[in-house]
């Protein structure tokens, strides 16, 4: 497995909140919300260090059990990273940090994958494009009228951070439970709601792991198909893809043509190319 990869924070004076690793064998990609940028939260430390411990110690997991489930990596990644927190924190707040995951590990005849919440995982398969990404979250009713009351003010105005803050309010009732949406957070227990899936290695030509500040560009600015996508990054790299998601955003600072939280999320992405066992 080859990897090229590139990340760019969504605002030059705050960390870059998503977190990417990548092995011989695993590639890892996180991306941070919640806590003290969002609603006050329960931690003191702060969405960044979340990111950083959960991926140092999911990492660790993967590589002592490399061939466990990888939901079961997941549940240890997070027991661990919240045993770091637990003294000083208030792990039961709503707004505790929490993250999406991506994990997508190379075996000798297959490539698995977990994914939870919406960072987006892309297969390029010899049968076709396969898109995988847990966007429950939009299935929400109770979501949709402050999501579009928010969408309908522009971006960097009182009034859409005033609906940022009551959408936010509203979705946090709904995190990590049965007919909301599912993040990684403080409970090991929503390793269980992850999806996961495995392929043949000799189907997959190449894959692309994506935090949704890149995959909007195509999920919600319909910029691009899957196919170019990946075009673009067997050719160009994923910086040059970066570049075109901010580029596309500079070009509607307000949201008035493409509604949403913020001008500029943080954007990471990373190409995976695969061997077949036969060459």
């Amino acid at each position: 497995m080859k990897v090229t990869f590139a990340t760019h924070a969504g605002h030059p004076n705050r960390p870059n909140e998503d977190w990417l690793v990548a092995t011989p064998q695993f590639v890892i990609l996180l991306d941070g919300a919640g806590g003290p940028s969002e609603d006050g939260g329960g931690c003191i430390h702060g969405v960044a260090w979340f990111v950083r411990n959960l991926g140092a110690e999911l990492l660790g997991a993967l590589t002592r059990s490399p061939d466990d489930d990888l939901r079961a990596g997941l549940a240890t990644g997070l027991e661990r990273t919240a045993d770091l927190h637990r003294p000083t924190c208030d792990l039961h707040n709503e707004g505790t940090p929490s993250t999406t995951a991506i994990i997508l590990r190379e075996r000798p005849d297959t490539v698995d994958y977990l994914v939870i919440s919406d960072s987006t995982l892309v297969l390029d398969t010899v049968d076709g494009i396969e898109a995988v990404s847990d966007r429950r979250i939009l299935e929400i009713d109770a979501l949709r009228e402050p999501r579009k009351v928010m969408h309908g003010f522009p971006l960097g105005s009182p009034e859409h951070a005033a609906a940022r803050q009551a959408y936010i309010a509203v979705q946090r009732r709904f995190r990590n439970m049965t007919d909301g949406y599912w993040v990684a957070s403080s409970d090991q227990a929503v390793s269980e709601a992850a999806i996961i899936g495995s392929i043949e290695r000799d189907r997959l030509r190449a894959a692309a792991v994506l935090s949704d500040g890149v995959a909007d560009y195509i999920d919600d600015y319909h910029m691009a198909t899957w196919r170019e996508i990946l075009n673009t990054l067997q050719t160009h790299g994923p910086a040059a893809l970066i570049d075109q998601v901010r580029t596309a955003e500079q070009g509607d600072p307000a949201g008035h043509r493409w509604p949403r939280f913020k001008t500029h999320d943080d954007a990471t992405v990373a190409y995976c190319v695969f061997r077949s066992s036969q060459q």
